[in-house]
């Protein structure tokens, strides 16, 4: 039953004369603080959700500066996976053209020219291994963001039901 109705027949009773006027005021002021109860319940629980909507944002801030990769300035960004895939392949193509180069170049001229193939071998090692290892960091973020969105998805949905 809603509250205007209640009131109605709590008024109706005291109209006609089976609730005192003591009785009416002690029932009514029952019902509407029944009410303002349920309401402040109601309330607290927005709040609460509120605060974990607001907890889950300060702790993915944190997470999300755990994921960050520091630029060639010390400018922090996003990990991206095409950004890891095309460096990765920019340094070892850079290591292949080195080893290429570097062994035409040892084999006329023999003497330390010998070990220049090796620095392009280095480089291939470096790139593939540097790629990867960005490639994950990226591939981690995006699962951790989607985790982030999914949960504050649904506490938004559940402070709407509210």
């Amino acid at each position: 039953m809603s509250l205007v109705s209640e009131l109605e027949k709590l008024e109706q009773l005291h109209q006609s004369g089976s609730l005192s006027q003591h009785e009416f005021a002690i029932a009514k002021r029952k019902l509407l603080n029944d009410d303002s109860h349920d309401q402040q319940v109601a309330d607290s629980q927005v709040v609460k959700i509120q605060n974990d909507i607001e907890e889950l944002d300060r702790s993915w801030q944190i997470d999300r500066e755990n994921y960050m990769v520091a630029g060639k300035y010390g400018h922090r960004h996003i990990p991206n996976k095409t950004t890891s895939v095309i460096s990765g392949i920019g340094v070892t193509g850079f290591g292949i053209f080195w080893t290429i180069m570097a062994g035409s170049m040892s084999s006329a001229a023999p003497g330390p020219a010998q070990f220049f193939p090796l620095f392009g071998v280095m480089f291939v090692i470096f790139g593939a291994v540097i790629s990867y290892k960005a490639y994950q960091k990226a591939e981690g973020y995006e699962q951790a963001e989607a985790t982030y969105q999914k949960k504050r998805e649904e506490l938004l949905a559940r402070k709407a039901n509210r």
